[in-house]
Formats: C-alpha cells, structure tokens, sequence
C-alpha cells in the first residue's frame, strides 16, 4: 500500500525541496511518513474550513500550496488558530504535506501553469537576486492594449477583482508573471524590457513604484494566480498511485467579496 513517504517521494520529484527559499517552511509538516495513504485531498490552504473538510471527506493526507507554522513554534494549544488546525489534524490522524516557493519555481509548477493558462509563447525564467528562477516571463500572441489584457486575465483566471496600475491603452506583448505576492520581480521585469508584471497582489509602495517605472502592474488575486496548480499536482500524483483516491478541495480562499 501507498505511504505518505512515497507521496512525499513523488512531490520533491516534481518540486525538489531544495528550490524552496530559506525562510519557508515545506515538505511533511504533520503526520508519520509510514502513514498508510488510501485517500489524498489536494489545497492551496490550510485553514481550519480546509482541515474540516478532509476530516469528514476521511483524508489520510493533505497536500497543500501554503504551509504553516512559517514562524518557529514553541507550543500547540487551542488558543491559537494555527494551534487548533495542527491538534485537530493530528487528532484524526491526517497528515499534511507542503509544497510552497519550491512549487513556485519548479518546472510545471505555479508560474509555468500560469503562463500555459494566459496562452504566452517563449516562456523563460525571470530572475533576480535572491530568488533564482521563481517568476517567468513570456508573450502574448499580438500585442494588445492593457485593458484588454486585464479582461484576458479576468476571464482565464476567474478573478474576481483585478487590479491594474497603467494606462488602459497601454500597448502590450511581453509578460512577466510570478503567482501569488509576486510584486518583488517588478524590478526585473522593468529590466527586462517587460511591458506588464502580472501578479496575485502588491503593495501599495509597488503601485507606486510601478507608476514611476512606467511599467504596467496587473493584481488578479493571490488565489486566482495559484489555484490551478492544484489540477497539476492531482493530475500528476494520479498517474504514479494508481490506488490512491485524489481529489480537489472545494475550499476557496479567497476571503474578500
């Protein structure tokens, strides 16, 4: 039978631990790597609506984008949000396992899936210090003004809301995109001649730069820019553990209206 040391096996196949950043916090975060695997739920986060779920849908094993416990931890109590989540997870015997900045970065991960789902073309790594190939940058077919691009976004991603600083007849072609809280590669994406940094959200500092860099700066929602990964790694995971159930969590966090 599938154990979650083969789960966790396959997953660093796919997004090496080694590409995470420093300061993150992946791999098994809760469970026994003996642990027998029979049904696997698939999430971008962990909340407590999420650690409910895979309770009553009887998950063996969470697999989610967003880790937690980022910051050391020195007790597990009920009087903290984070601290209810781990004890009712271990209580029910679920464990979870994280893939976070080294999906980011990995080849298939968060932004390649990004860039397939807005349909660019030449997509490369977009670097800069400290965060080696992380982002990517690529083309649209033809050039287009950047409101219509931000109606591209919309409609691929299923946003929400977008946010857009720029001239709404801004001509654009080459896209740099980097999921999630991406706006630290607005710097690059200036540098590499860019015309449009797409990201989850920003800051307002980032607006402001981005404003005075004259380069467009689209915010589509920090769940909207990840999500697909999701499919991915269920799409994957499903085509090595033929005799594991995998599925998707109808949990969505996006938490504003």
């Amino acid at each position: 039978m599938t154990t979650i040391r083969d789960m966790a096996f396959a997953m660093e196949s796919f997004a090496p631990l080694e590409l995470a950043e420093k300061w993150d916090n992946v791999g098994l975060l809760v469970g026994q790597y003996d642990g027998k695997v029979r049904r696997v739920m698939i999430a971008l986060d962990m909340d407590s609506k999420t650690a409910l779920e895979a309770i009553e849908k009887k998950a063996d094993l969470v697999i989610t984008h967003h880790p937690i416990m980022l910051e050391p931890v020195n007790r597990i109590t009920d009087m903290t949000a984070q601290g209810r989540i781990i004890m009712q997870l271990i209580k029910h015997d679920v464990a979870m396992y994280a893939a976070h900045t080294n999906l980011d970065s990995a080849d298939g991960g968060v932004n390649d899936i990004l860039a397939k789902k807005l349909g660019l073309s030449g997509v490369e790594k977009l670097e800069t210090e400290g965060f080696d190939g992380s982002a990517r940058v690529g083309f649209l077919q033809k050039p287009m003004p950047l409101g219509d691009f931000c109606a591209l976004v919309k409609q691929r991603l299923n946003s929400t809301l977008i946010k857009c600083v720029g001239e709404k007849d801004k001509q654009v072609i080459k896209v740099a995109l980097c999921g999630g809280s991406g706006a630290f590669m607005l710097q690059a994406a200036f540098e590499n001649s860019c015309d449009v940094l797409l990201t989850g959200e920003a800051k307002y500092h980032d607006e402001q730069a981005a404003y005075e860099l004259g380069i467009a700066l689209v915010e589509a929602g920090h769940y909207e820019t990840e999500a697909a990964v999701c499919e991915a790694i269920k799409e994957y995971l499903q085509s090595k553990f033929k005799d594991v159930e995998i599925f998707i969590s109808d949990r969505n966090t996006t938490y504003y209206e």
